[in-house]
């Protein structure tokens, strides 16, 4: 952030490391043909009287020069730099500015009197070019009086001035037209034209003062007796008088006046300053008592004219020179007094106040040679380093010019005293250094580290690392160099001797070390060769080149034109040396010793010596400075002269020129003149760089806080900015841009709102020359404050969110702003709120939600920045009913809810809402929203209704009543079965079940189960009286595969469905018999979980054995069982055999063991004769499979049949006979015949008869 600060003394700066930081750049001027492409000028003077500021604050005129060569020099106020002088034919007594700064008015002295002699002068201020001269014509002889002021009116049309008659009997005011220099009426009679008389009943004033107000409005004149005069210039009407007649005589000294306020000084040898009041009557005078005589200098009177500033030199308790400065601050009727201590000056020739008040301007002597100082109106009583700066380069002949050696500083010494250093850039003054007596020659040393100075009996060399400094001592030093190596010093002194020292001890804080001596007779110059082992030395018509501590060389005779000149420069390369003449520049051929060439100008003047002369660093160009003021500028190959530079040619001819030095940078010079005046021009050939500074667009760019400086140059340079809230020094500056460009752009942040600021530019090209604009101002906008508060909405509710709007008189900056915000309602808007506005933009929305009210309510917000508010303010009105919600429609019985909704929020304590019905169905009720809540939620019975019934509620708040209508159904809660599934043909169970107990007389529900038998056509359940539901048992159909039905209860309008897995029947169960004798039918069960299907279902069993054969059985549609007949087989060993039952996936397995067995053994008949053949035969259940089947056969009668005897049954038979004898027995005997088939057996009885 840049701040204001009070600025210092810099004139007596101590002498340092130096930092460029906050110089100004006049734009690069060319004057009249063949004058220097003028890059600064700071201007000296040998006298200076009068001082004047413009009324826009940026120029000074100086009165300069002596009676030989008076002239007015008009400065920049913000630099000093010079630019340009006006030749006078007289001395100048007073000047001053036009109202708009474009012309000055100067009064000279006539030192014959003569009435047609121009005594009056209006010149243009932009080119000091004259307008017009004009006599004195107040009277018929004209005498300035002791106060030479002239003034404007305000108008600027009007020159009034004092005229006296040359006996000085009468005094008068005159008013001059200024486009033709004729005098205004009216007329008094008596005197001419123009003129107000002071006389008045007799009483003429001698030698007396009067003064114009500032605004033009009142004229103020003393008379002889101690009276004073109030006179409209307007009209010449005499507007009264008042007595100021003390002891010691009338107010005989000058007068200041504004509109409220008159100062005047007390008569010859009477120690006191009045100052008046002239508010109401006569005004009284208010004496200010002094040591020693003290007199009014200038006065300033702000545009409101409420604050008025007086300056007055004088001394107080016996310490000399005071500088007393009167304030008059709105509301006071006298200034209070502030005293600065001016003791470094002698008396004062003039004293001049800026428009705004900040700075005075004074010139008098200091040290013994005139000056100009700025001194800084906002320090405090007793404080020395208020003197800010010489307006000055040097108040008497400036002796020595040299270039440091980045090319970054110029210095200077002279004869008033001063060791200036100034910016190569702008000419702004680095610092200065007292010395205390003339400095005759100045260098630096190659490294840029130590300045070397020469005064009247010492050479003293400056360590600028360290700000110290050593001498030695030597009689009269006038000319200096260093060796180009920075190995040695040489001094030309006024012995006449040639001094040479080692620089050797410098480093280490030591001195100067002496080396060599050598005379040479008068010498006038002498300088290092490049390689810096020979020192060329000037002796009047004579040229030595001297190897240091070598013996003398023989001279070179330079001819009789070369005694008075001064000034000696070697060619970069060593190859030539150029000499200064009378005239002429001669040119030696440093090998050789010979002169090879003499550089001659026909047309310089009889006196234009050479004072100075330098080689360009490519030596391609010679420069030569000539006391006839001019520098010329050499070929330094051919000889011939390119161009002659003479600044304000016929003008400042007067003025020589005593030293020149070309810049490192190849495209500069710089040069000192007798008049103490510096100047820094561009040479030719080089493209100069030129900075033009856009301020429109500078001014344009500029926000509260920041700005972006344009600007552009004529070739690839870098860029940096400076600025401050005053003229130079600048406070603050950008950070350098290296990169080089010719449009250039740099911005500056952290700007105090609605400031004027002053800032430069700096470019420096890729030769290292480096300019500076002009000073600039412009003016941050005003800080952004709130222009307006607004609200989204004309209205809101409570508890309703909306937005609150700022915007702002200007954008934010890139920072972006931070509004405070407040609210007469703390809970929208709480304590501390900040409304952010992003950078760039005008305005934001701040979300807000008002507090809820019970009554029209308007709320207030505030939007707060930098000390600005700005408030809106909003209704909240009571929330609204906007809604009554609930859903379409309800079964009878069950709860019903319903919202309310508002627009806003219920305020504290809550809000009730009643809901109404006109039906029985549903029984209404309240909804209650609590505080804050924007809707609420209420539940309202519903009865049981045997058809839909429509029924419309109604809510009504605040007088607003919404509605919503509703259904309520005949009441089912549901249906359900007792499991989710089963089988068909199983029976289950399905309930219905009511929300609300049944009614007196039950209630009557159809069932039904489209898509299935489940319900036959018809069906109903009653659900008792008093009872919430009933049962009824049903049984599903058998299906094939699983199948989902759907059992539906109906009443009414309203139904109520249920489903039901209904799965296909499965085999469960395989049981065969155990076992089977082979070849008997074996018996198999299988059963189903459930009844077959319709069509039965078919399970077929397989076996893995040829015991038994395989086959099928149909479980009946309906049934669950059945049973599998299955053939056996015989088998002559007991054999496992597996069956196997499928049906769908399902297969299932059982077991049988097959015994062996046939059917029977039995004989052909039942009874014969022992001895007569019978047959026995064997039976099989089934025919005997492959291979037949081997019974074995036994008897009881083993005749019959012997042990071993078989019979086979052949294959595929079911039996076999075999012829049997059985013995002849004595009675009738039973005879058993046994088949054994394993270990199954069976026999048969034969009875055997007794043969007859």
């Amino acid at each position: 952030m840049i701040k204001p600060r009070i600025r210092r003394c810099t004139t007596l700066a101590p002498l340092g490391i130096l930092a460029f930081a906050a110089f100004a750049l006049p734009a690069a001027r060319v004057d009249a043909a063949g004058s220097p492409d003028l890059v600064w000028m700071r201007p000296g003077a040998k006298h200076v009287g009068d001082v004047a500021v413009s009324p826009d604050g940026k120029l000074l005129a100086l009165v300069t020069g002596d009676a030989a060569s008076p002239n007015i020099k008009l400065i920049r106020r913000a630099d000093g730099v010079f630019l340009h002088m006006i030749r006078l034919s007289y001395p100048a007594l007073a000047v001053t500015f036009s109202p708009d700064s474009h012309t000055l008015a100067v009064r000279c002295h006539v030192a014959d009197f003569q009435t047609d002699t121009p005594s009056y002068y209006l010149f243009r201020v932009s080119d000091g070019g004259l307008i017009r001269a004009f006599p004195a014509l107040g009277l018929e002889s004209a005498n300035p009086l002791r106060d030479d002021r002239i003034t404007f009116t305000p108008d600027g049309k009007q020159l009034v001035t004092d005229e006296l008659s040359f006996d000085q009997s009468v005094v008068a005011t005159s008013i001059y037209n200024v486009l033709d220099g004729s005098l205004q009426p009216p007329a008094i009679a008596g005197y001419a034209p123009g003129s107000l008389a002071a006389d008045l009943g007799g009483n003429l004033l001698s030698g007396a003062q009067s003064t114009l107000a500032p605004d033009g409005s009142l004229r103020f004149s003393f008379l002889s007796d101690g009276t004073a005069a109030l006179w409209s210039p307007a009209n010449g009407a005499y507007l009264g008088s008042g007595s100021f007649q003390v002891s010691g005589g009338p107010w005989t000294n000058p007068v200041y006046l504004s509109p409220q306020l008159v100062a005047f000084g007390g008569p010859q040898g009477l120690s006191t300053l009045s100052l008046a009041s002239l508010s109401g009557g006569a005004p009284p005078h208010v004496p200010v008592a002094f040591d020693a005589f003290m007199n009014a200098k200038a006065l300033w009177t702000s545009p409101d004219a409420n604050r008025t500033t007086l300056l007055a030199l004088g001394s107080v308790g016996g310490s000399p020179d005071v500088l007393r400065v009167y304030r008059k601050l709105p509301g006071a009727s006298i200034p209070a007094p502030l005293d600065l201590d001016i003791s470094a000056f002698e008396p004062l020739g003039g004293a001049a106040i800026t428009p705004e008040a900040s700075s005075y301007f004074v010139s008098g002597v200091a040290l013994g040679f005139p000056c100009v100082f700025e001194i800084n109106a906002l320090g405090g009583p007793g404080n020395s380093s208020l003197i800010e700066r010489s307006l000055l380069a040097h108040a008497a002949r400036a002796n020595g010019v040299a270039y440091s050696p980045d090319g970054q500083i110029v210095v200077t010494g002279g004869d008033d005293g001063r060791l200036c250093l100034w910016s190569a850039a702008d000419g702004s003054l680095i610092r200065t250094d007292g010395i205390h007596e003339p400095i005759e020659a100045v260098a630096i040393s190659p490294s840029g580290r130590f300045v070397a100075y020469a005064v009247s009996d010492k050479v003293v060399t400056l360590d600028r690392t360290n700000n110290s400094s050593t001498y030695v001592s030597v009689t009269e030093p006038f000319r200096l160099a260093f060796s180009p190596d920075g190995g040695y010093l040489v001094a030309v002194t006024g012995e006449p001797q040639v001094r040479v020292w080692s620089t050797s001890q410098l480093a280490t804080g030591g001195m100067l070390q002496f080396y060599a001596v050598g005379g040479f007779g008068t010498v006038q110059d002498a300088v290092f060769s490049p390689d810096s082992a020979t020192v060329a030395i000037k002796s009047l018509n004579q040229l030595y080149f001297w190897t240091i501590g070598g013996s003398y060389p023989a001279p070179i005779d330079l001819g009789s034109n070369a005694a008075n000149g001064f000034g000696l420069a070697y060619s970069p390369d060593g190859s030539r040396l150029a000499v200064g003449g009378d005239r002429d520049v001669s040119l030696v051929d440093t090998a050789a010793h010979t002169v090879v060439k003499t550089l001659h100008d026909p047309v310089a003047y009889g006196t234009a010596y050479v004072s100075s002369v330098a080689y360009r660093p490519d030596g391609g160009l010679l420069l030569s400075a000539h006391a006839d003021g001019a520098v010329r500028a050499w070929n330094a190959a051919a000889g011939t002269l390119l161009q002659t530079y003479s600044e304000d040619t016929g003008v400042r001819n007067s003025f020589g020129l005593l030293g020149i030095a070309a810049a490192p940078n190849g495209c500069d010079f710089a040069y000192c003149w007798d008049d103490g005046s510096v100047s820094l021009a561009n040479m030719p050939g080089p493209t100069p760089l030129k900075v033009t500074l856009d301020t429109s667009a500078t001014a344009a760019s500029a926000t509260y806080s920041s700005v972006l400086f344009h600007w552009t140059t004529n070739l690839p340079a870098d860029s940096q900015s400076d600025i401050g809230l005053s003229l130079p020094p600048y406070e603050a500056g950008t950070p350098l841009d290296s990169a080089r460009v010719t449009t250039h752009t740099q911005t500056m942040t952290g700007l105090i709102p609605a400031t004027t600021y002053h800032y430069r530019v700096r470019s420096t090209d890729a030769r290292g020359v480096t300019r500076d604009s002009e000073d600039a101002t412009f003016t941050t906008r005003a800080a952004p404050t709130p222009s307006q508060v607004v609200f989204q909405v004309p209205s809101g509710y409570g508890g309703v969110a909306t937005v609150v709007g700022v915007t702002l008189t200007t954008p934010a900056d890139e920072n972006g702003v931070q509004v405070a915000m407040s609210s007469s309602d703390a809970q929208m808007i709480p304590a501390g709120t900040k409304l952010t506005i992003p950078p760039g933009a005008s305005g934001a929305w701040l979300k807000i939600v008002p507090t809820a009210v019970s009554a029209n309510t308007v709320v207030s917000v505030s939007a707060t920045l930098n000390a600005v508010t700005k408030t809106a303010t909003l209704p909240i009105n009571p929330p609204l009913l906007t809604a009554l919600s609930t859903i379409a429609s309800v079964a009878g019985g069950q709860p019903l809810a319903v919202k309310a909704t508002l627009q806003g929020a219920a305020p504290a304590g809550g809000l009730i809402v009643p809901v109404s019905s006109p039906s029985s169905a549903i029984i209404g009720g309240s909804i209650t929203i609590p505080a804050g809540a924007t809707s609420g939620t209420t539940t309202l019975a519903t009865r049981l209704v045997n058809a839909n019934t429509p029924v419309t509620l109604t809510a009504t708040s605040n007088g607003t009543s919404r509605t919503v209508s509703v259904t309520v159904q005949p009441t089912i809660q549901s249906i359900a079965f007792a499991a989710a599934g089963g089988y068909g043909g199983v029976s289950t169970s399905v309930g219905v079940s009511l929300y609300v107990p049944a009614g007196p007389n039950g209630v009557t529900i159809a069932l039904s189960s489209p898509g299935s038998t489940l319900f036959p056509a018809g069906t109903t359940v009653t659900i008792p009286a008093g009872a919430y539901g009933a049962w009824i048992r049903c049984t599903p159909a058998p299906v094939a595969s699983a199948t989902v039905i759907t059992a539906t209860a109906t009443l009414g309008s309203v139904s109520r469905s249920a489903t039901y897995a209904v799965n296909a029947p499965a085999l469960t169960s395989f049981v065969p018999a155990s076992s089977v004798l082979g070849g008997q039918p074996l018996s198999a069960r299988v059963t189903l979980t459930s009844p077959a299907p319709a069509g039965g279902a078919l399970v077929s069993v397989t076996s893995n054995s040829p015991a038994i054969t395989g086959g099928a059985v149909t479980v009946p549609a309906g049934a669950t069982t059945a049973t599998a007949l299955l053939t056996t087989h015989p088998v002559s060993a007991a054999a496992s055999v597996t069956l196997t039952a499928a049906w769908k996936s399902v297969s299932l397995t059982g077991n049988v063991a097959v015994q062996p067995s046939f059917q029977s053994i039995v004989f052909a008949a039942a009874s014969g004769y022992g001895g007569a053949s019978t047959s026995l035969g064997v039976a099989l259940y089934t025919p005997a499979g492959p291979g037949g089947l081997t019974v074995t056969l036994s008897s009881s009668d083993t005749k019959m049949i012997p042990a071993g005897t078989t019979l086979t049954i052949p294959t595929g038979s079911y039996s076999a006979w075999m012829r049997v004898t059985p013995s002849v027995v004595v009675s009738d005997t039973a005879v058993t015949a046994t088949a054994a088939l394993g270990s199954f057996t069976k026999s048969a009885t034969y009875t055997v008869k007794k043969n007859p």
